[in-house]
This record gives C-alpha cells, sequence and structure tokens, in this order.
C-alpha cells in the first residue's frame, strides 16, 4: 500500500511540476494569453491584459522554484515508497512534501494578484 501511496504521489507532483513549468515558461514568453483554462486566476489577474501579463511574468520564476520543489518532492516520495514500509513515514511524508508544493503554489499566487493589484489601482 506504501508503494502504491507514493506512486500516486509522484505522479501527482510530477504533474503539478509540468504545469507550473509550463506556465512559467508560457510567461516569460508573453504566450500565456488571459483564459479561464490555464493561469493564476484571481479577482486582480483577471482585470485586464496588463495585469494578467505583468502579474505573470512577476510569478514566473517563483513558478519555476515550484516546479522543482515539486519534483524533488516526487523524487522523495517515490524513494520513500521503495526503501520503506511504513505507513507512519508515508503520511509524514505525504503531509510534508504537499505542504511545501501548496505553499510554494500560493505564494506564487500571491506574488501574482499583488503585482495585478498595483497595476489595476494605477489605471492599468
Amino acid at each position: 500500500m506504501s508503494l502504491v501511496s507514493a506512486l500516486f504521489d509522484t505522479f501527482a507532483l510530477i504533474f503539478l511540476g509540468a504545469i507550473s513549468l509550463t506556465i512559467a515558461h508560457q510567461s516569460e514568453t508573453g504566450r500565456l494569453p488571459r483564459s479561464n483554462q490555464m493561469g493564476i486566476r484571481t479577482t486582480e489577474t483577471k482585470k485586464s491584459d496588463r495585469a494578467w501579463e505583468q502579474a505573470h511574468k512577476k510569478a514566473a520564476p517563483l513558478l519555476r522554484y515550484t516546479a522543482y520543489i515539486s519534483f524533488l518532492c516526487a523524487a522523495v516520495s517515490l524513494l520513500e515508497g521503495i526503501l520503506t514500509a511504513s505507513v507512519r513515514l508515508r503520511v509524514i511524508t505525504f503531509a510534508l512534501t504537499w505542504a511545501l508544493v501548496i505553499v510554494f503554489f500560493a505564494y506564487s499566487a500571491l506574488t501574482a494578484h499583488r503585482v495585478a493589484k498595483r497595476i489595476n489601482q494605477s489605471g492599468g
């Protein structure tokens, strides 16, 4: 059971990392259109194209770090699942890796929101 859980975590974390890298790359190259499908969608980032673009450019490095952290956590989760059979350790690894990734995602979104809000308040 521990290995199955670790495999699920690993694939989910790799998927989230890939999404983060995609958004970061598209943001840096200016190819992330304002949409409801992909990107950091807050009330402020959705108000204007300029706010969307600038917010994502500012958050791109953070999203890139989020991806790297996500990939690292995936590796840790997989190794833990392969090397041990401890359910307790599996729960701890699950909680810590996901908490770390969620914190990085939240910080990226907060940064984008603040940039967009500043732009929107200045009439951008």
